[in-house]
């Protein structure tokens, strides 16, 4: 699925998705592309049930307020083979990770073998490194043969889905890659 180009005008927040209260998302190679958002949560306001982000690329979104990529008032937000990169709110107190996700006080996330932009941390598979996609100003978001999200991914946590958002082959070297592609 391709959530692009959507816009949240009157400032209830979610440029491209809201998830309500009671819902239990299951977002799986999603591309969530210049969405834009006149409060918070340029392309995704998480206002409830847990979510879950597999193989997802959020890039390139904007929230007038924070969490330009993502903004949660969840329980718990689980980002999975994700991609989170080149998002911008206008935070005047930003963390390292601010325009990418901010949590609301509260909220959890659980993060493995993604691509966070401004991530410094070591461990479960995560990294801070750019993804080089192929052509970000022209909306390429596909991976280059010299990413660092290639076969960086778990593939474990893809089962059941054989082909990524271009509809090929999840699998193609000796693990899934981070991202919708």
């Amino acid at each position: 699925c391709a959530f692009q180009n959507n816009a949240d005008t009157v400032g209830g927040g979610g440029g491209a998705v809201i998830c309500g209260v009671s819902s239990h998302p299951i977002f799986v190679n999603c591309l969530f592309a210049n969405n834009a958002s006149a409060f918070s949560g340029g392309a995704v306001l998480v206002e409830g049930g847990d979510t879950r982000l597999i193989n997802c690329t959020i890039v390139n979104n904007f929230a007038s307020v924070q969490g330009g990529g993502l903004y949660s008032y969840a329980p718990t937000i689980e980002v999975e083979n994700s991609i989170i990169w080149d998002n911008a709110d206008q935070n005047p107190y930003p963390g390292a990770t601010g325009p990418q996700i901010t949590l609301f006080t509260g909220s959890v996330l659980n993060m493995t073998n993604s691509c966070l932009q401004g991530y410094a941390g070591t461990g479960l598979g995560n990294i801070g490194y750019d993804p080089l996609f192929a052509g970000p100003a022209s909306g390429n978001f596909q991976l280059t043969a010299n990413s660092p999200a290639l076969d960086a991914g778990n593939s474990a946590l893809i089962a059941g889905y054989a082909t990524d958002l271009n509809r090929n082959p999840r699998v193609n070297s000796l693990a899934v890659d981070m991202g919708a592609y």
